[in-house]
């Protein structure tokens, strides 16, 4: 193992947890109730204790209250240890590892001063971006214009209509 240890609490499922060791370089990812089933039915600020004594680095939990308790709070800074709170995901535990997974790398490079932190990941709305504006920024940076750059690249009904493998011309 390298990195840090992360516990993900009860909501997570532990065969989806433990497939994402290879994908996790930086850190070793398990299940509170994989280092100790009596640590799934702990209160979050008992369950911090514990997993302060058994050489944990950080908790991650969907419970979006986690923010609000003082109790967890203070613990957390005396514990000196990271909590990760994954937050608007309705307690989805596989877009929540998805939102972890993309977060981990940045996260895990913070962590090395060891003081107490609380992370709080969430996603936000999304929207597509319009074509038009990106190729204006493009033109901009070339000196040109959009209608440059579309004329440039612009494929004839010929091009769209037959099957792009056949266009490729195999270089020997």
């Amino acid at each position: 193992m390298t990195g840090l240890r992360i516990a993900l609490d009860h909501n997570f499922p532990r065969p989806i947890v433990a497939s994402l060791g290879a994908w996790t370089p930086n850190a070793e990812l398990t299940t509170i109730d994989s280092l100790d089933p009596v640590f799934a039915t702990l209160p979050d600020w008992k369950l911090l204790i514990a997993l302060h004594r058994a050489d944990v680095d950080a908790l991650v939990t969907n419970d979006e209250d986690f923010v609000c308790r003082p109790r967890e709070l203070v613990t957390l800074e005396q514990t000196r240890l990271t909590a990760i709170v994954i937050a608007g995901l309705g307690h989805d535990p596989v877009r929540a590892l998805g939102l972890l997974l993309h977060k981990l790398p940045s996260i895990c490079g913070q962590m090395s001063d060891r003081r107490g932190q609380l992370w709080q990941l969430a996603s936000g709305p999304i929207a597509p971006r319009k074509i038009h504006d990106l190729l204006g920024r493009i033109a901009s940076r070339n000196s040109s214009t959009i209608e440059d750059i579309r004329r440039r690249y612009r494929l004839s009904p010929r091009q769209l209509a037959v099957e792009p493998l056949e266009q490729v011309e195999i270089e020997e």
